[in-house]
């Protein structure tokens, strides 16, 4: 199951839909899926992830499409030292992540990288 999602209004990414739309909030839906693939056609933000269950664990890949772009991360989102946002986005390459769900507390980003 995945996601192809462009990044103008916050919309849900389901994994199993493409959107075609330029977004700039992406909402990824845990619930229906542990693979997510975003394109950022213009700077977004990642929100949360919503209706994760505790401890799952979910990637994200972000592909910075036609020229480099800007992603931010919703301040809600944990990050471990040595990680700084926002992240910018080599045009034609990928930022891959790992969001790790911890219930009521929220979101860790676990892992981040971003292709050479």
């Amino acid at each position: 199951m995945t996601t192809f999602a462009s990044l103008a209004a916050p919309t849900a990414v389901d994994p199993q839909e493409t959107l075609r739309s330029v977004i700039r909030t992406v909402t990824l839906d845990a619930s229906r899926g542990d693979y997510f693939h975003v394109v950022l056609r213009g700077d977004g933000m990642l929100a949360a992830p919503e209706n994760g269950g505790d401890g799952q664990r979910i990637l994200v890949e972000v592909l910075g499409a036609d020229a480099d772009r800007t992603l931010s991360l919703d301040p809600s989102i944990l990050l471990p030292a040595g990680i700084a946002v926002p992240v910018t986005i080599p045009a034609g390459r990928r930022w891959f992540a790992w969001l790790i769900s911890m219930g009521g507390a929220g979101w860790i980003l676990g892992a981040a990288a971003t292709q050479a």
